[in-house]
């Protein structure tokens, strides 16, 4: 009874630590999921920007020979 003791006293204090490196993951994965919807909406803007480019060259590419 004694050693169950001392192996429960063990595992409450190594507890906090577990938890803490667990939740530094959890932080680092957050941060990694972030950095790369940033650079996926960035890649969206530019290709987005692009077309509309494309777009409006048409658009006066067309008005230029309809007139």
């Amino acid at each position: 009874m004694a050693q169950e003791l001392l192996t429960v006293k063990l595992q409450l204090k190594s507890g906090p630590q577990i938890l803490s490196q667990d939740l530094d993951r959890i932080d680092d994965q957050v941060r990694i999921l972030d950095q790369e919807y940033h650079k996926e909406e960035e890649s969206f803007a530019s290709t987005l920007a692009g077309r509309l480019g494309e777009t409006d060259e048409r658009q006066a590419r067309h008005k230029a020979v309809t007139s």
